[in-house]
């Protein structure tokens, strides 16, 4: 019964790492694993008082879809379980694998949207995650994939993670439980099936044990995963803005990373616009940074990445169609001073009657102060060093096509304080700039790059 306290050790530890949920809703097929998974559930529950419900899906694929439908529901009877049954169509042309995976998660969800099931435990096991990792070898993955599942991704729990499955068919025999066979995990033309009975067959063969090593080893990884992960989430929440129309990086400050860092940075700023870069794309994109040699390039879904001196914007090709509202200045009584000029500037209080802050018009001008007439906003904020991707965007506080403040730039001279100026007003802006990460961060004159 060795095998039995194992097991049933490494899933009252998981349970408690992952809080102790009081409702668990169990993805169970009827094979030798999900069955396992039941019944030390079921003893879990003996000290563990928490709710166990299960799911069964019929993909309708298979002649034994009816059998095993019916093997669960004995199953669950008797054990006095809750059970839900979900039959799902599967398209039969494309991927037929993913597309029935497809439907089975998407009917899980459905259950446990409807049960209120804290989480969704699933039976995958070492031999699994020893596959999962091969699998994504053969990829060329990085350490995302050959850190293989995660034990737990809320709302889905694979407790069983570092449990060889040999393990669970002992515990399955000695209690004399009974399972159902899927005839098709023994289709070797189906790459995972191709590894569990080829490769890594000979593989442990040849070093007993290797399964379980693979499934510590992607343990490992994984937990080292999660420490990068924060590393690269805390640079960018300093370094990083991630709300489009806005995207980018600071080039200064990552170009003092580790090489693995900076390939983490750019990949993690991509992915809402283009999607997970592979390594050509990657290394790509990171020697466009280095080398400076271009202004652009593009990448997947259309997007493109835009380096200006101190940045690299990554935007998608549709984002010139957005609209931004930008809040309207606080007016606050004008003291001594004219402001800092930038987020707070004193202005004539009559030449702004009617003004509205929004964002950048084609047929904006402005009259910049010190200068004699107008200049078209465009080349006002380009002589200003404001990037590219921010100038469509950038806050203007106009009357009609006439603009009277530029928010971290500087103020026209239609609406600058003279000598016959009678009342005056200080503006306030409360917002944060398209360059500024933060509220914090980036408040420098658009003369000096800002940043």
């Amino acid at each position: 019964m060795e095998h039995d306290v194992n097991v049933l050790r490494e899933l009252t530890l998981s349970y408690q790492k992952i809080g102790a949920p009081q409702s668990i809703l169990l993805a169970l097929s009827g094979g030798a694993d999900s069955v396992a998974l039941l019944h030390l559930l079921s003893e879990l529950q003996k000290t563990n008082p928490f709710e166990l419900i299960c799911v069964h899906i019929n993909h309708g694929l298979r002649e034994a879809s009816a059998g095993e439908e019916q093997f669960v529901k004995s199953l669950c009877e008797k054990a006095g379980i809750r059970l839900f049954t979900k039959r799902v169509s599967v398209p039969k042309t494309g991927n037929l694998e993913e597309a029935a995976r497809t439907a089975r998660y998407k009917a899980i969800h459905h259950v446990q949207t409807e049960t209120g099931a804290q989480v969704i435990a699933l039976a995958h096991h070492a031999n699994d995650q020893a596959e999962t990792v091969l699998m994504h070898l053969m990829r060329g993955a990085g350490l995302d994939g050959i850190a293989g599942m995660s034990e737990f991704r809320p709302p889905y729990w694979r407790p069983l993670l570092r449990v060889p499955q040999k393990d669970l068919l002992a515990y399955l025999n000695q209690r004399q439980f009974k399972w159902v066979e899927d005839e098709s995990n023994q289709d070797t033309r189906l790459l995972r099936n191709n590894l569990r009975h080829g490769l890594l067959s000979l593989l442990e063969e040849q070093s007993p044990g290797v399964v379980l090593r693979l499934a510590q080893t992607a343990d490992i990884l994984k937990a080292e995963q999660n420490l990068l992960h924060h590393l690269q989430n805390a640079w960018l929440n300093q370094y990083a803005k991630m709300q489009l129309p806005f995207n980018f990086l600071l080039i200064n400050p990552w170009m003092h990373q580790e090489l693995a860092m900076k390939r983490r940075l750019v990949r993690a700023l991509c992915r809402p616009v283009c999607g997970e870069l592979d390594y050509a794309q990657t290394e790509r994109l990171v020697a466009f940074v280095m080398e400076s040699s271009a202004s652009s390039l593009n990448l997947p879904r259309n997007a493109k990445a835009i380096l200006s001196k101190e940045r690299l914007h990554i935007l998608p090709d549709d984002v010139k169609l957005t609209k931004l509202t930008w809040q309207q200045p606080l007016a606050a009584p004008a003291k001594e001073g004219m402001g800092d000029c930038l987020r707070e500037q004193v202005v004539d209080e009559a030449s702004i009657a009617s003004a509205v802050m929004r964002q950048v018009s084609p047929d904006d001008v402005i009259s910049p102060l010190g200068m004699q007439g107008t200049q078209p906003i465009r080349k006002y904020l380009i002589a200003k060093g404001i990037d590219r991707p921010f100038r469509p965007f950038w806050p203007v506080y106009a009357l009609g096509n006439q603009v009277l403040w530029v928010p971290g730039c500087g103020v026209s001279s239609t609406a600058a304080v003279t000598q016959n100026t009678v009342s005056k007003v200080k503006l306030v802006f409360s917002g944060i700039l398209p360059h500024e990460i933060n509220e914090n961060g980036g408040k420098t004159s658009c003369t000096n790059n800002p940043s």
